[in-house]
């Protein structure tokens, strides 16, 4: 038969354990109506050598999810090995539970400029502790990046997040769409870069972004700068117990259509805290509820006397402060810059 009329090899070597190397050329010549390599080695968990030509013919190639998903023995991969998949748009759970994978070429997916989704891509890469600069620089087009780095299973108890502990600079390239991304769980990563979003000025939501990242120390200056239409951070990072310390203007200015619960929960249980900066929520000019904001910060002892918005609407403090139980004293005018406050 004609294999460059296949238009799929769907795991075509799923569970092919003993398999250890992999050659060039391994896909037809030409293959016109070639597009799907979902799962291909799946679960080929001896495989340690692959050709730099092994998908030399696979330009017409949309999804490559699961390609490597269980190839528990590769380590690195070669010059060029992705060069051939201009037209690949998803890649979700790539490299899932390649453990021993512990080095990526910044340019390895230079090529895939039409690239989608990389959902999951790093879960469970346990000996991969860094990111290249600019590893997704080219992938403009991205519109999914939930738990690239994996994530945590609190059922279980299982912690499947790729070993990155720190994120580098100019991770993304400049990307106009509304991204789906977070690191929701993640219990490896300890420090973020403060050009992380900066790439991405249509975001719009935030919610839940580090959710329990229990690692994580510090937020930077400026980090959500630049994402002018962002309108939820609710529970951004709720139940960072590492966290210590925010930097200045993290939020910049938000006065803009928001969601009025945006600050719902945003800093709740991250019992690290002892001080805030100055003018942290100063950019929340059109929240009209600040709802268990700082809840549980036990260890939080004192407040900026500026740190809520300019703010003439009716504005609610539900649970704002609950069970900060370390608070001394209150600044003078803490709530002077909301005129209509109307609960607390």
């Amino acid at each position: 038969s004609d294999l460059n009329l296949c238009p799929q090899f769907y795991r075509v070597f799923y569970g092919c354990s003993t398999m250890k190397r992999i050659g060039a050329n391994i896909f037809p010549q030409t293959p016109t109506l070639q597009t799907n390599l979902d799962g291909a080695f799946y679960g080929c968990s001896q495989l340690d050598t692959i050709d730099a030509n092994a998908f030399h013919n696979c330009t017409t190639v949309h999804y490559i999810g699961y390609l490597f998903y269980n190839c528990s023995y590769i380590r690195t991969l070669p010059t060029g090995i992705f060069d051939s998949f201009v037209g690949v748009t998803n890649a979700e759970y790539l490299f899932y539970n390649c453990s021993r994978l512990y080095s990526l070429r910044a340019d390895l997916f230079k090529e895939m400029v039409n690239l989608q989704n990389i959902s999951y891509m790093f879960g469970l890469c346990t000996s991969l502790t860094s990111l290249p600069s600019r590893l997704f620089w080219y992938n403009t087009n991205l519109t999914n990046a939930n738990r690239f780095l994996g994530y945590y299973d609190t059922y279980y108890g299982n912690n499947y997040c790729a070993a990155v502990r720190s994120l580098p600079t100019e991770l993304f390239g400049y990307n106009t769409n509304d991204i789906s991304i977070t690191f929701y769980q993640n219990r490896n990563l300890e420090s973020i870069p403060n050009d992380l979003f900066a790439n991405f000025p249509n975001k719009t939501d935030f919610s839940e972004m580090f959710y329990q990242c229990n690692k994580l120390t510090a937020i930077p200056s400026n980090l959500f700068a630049n994402n002018n239409k962002s309108y939820n951070f609710r529970r951004c990072f709720m139940y960072c117990t590492a966290l210590t310390t925010i930097g200045e203007n993290v939020f910049g200015d938000i006065n803009r259509s928001i969601d009025g619960n945006a600050t719902t929960e945003l800093f709740y249980g991250c019992t690290g805290l002892v001080s805030l900066p100055s003018a942290l929520l100063g950019g929340f000019k059109r929240v009209s509820t600040f709802t268990s904001t700082f809840r549980d910060c036990t260890n939080l002892t004192s407040l900026p006397a500026d740190l809520f918005p300019t703010n003439s609407q009716r504005v609610h403090l539900i649970n704002t402060f609950e069970n900060c139980s370390k608070i001394t004293d209150l600044p003078d005018n803490l709530f002077a810059s909301m005129p209509y406050l109307t609960g607390l």
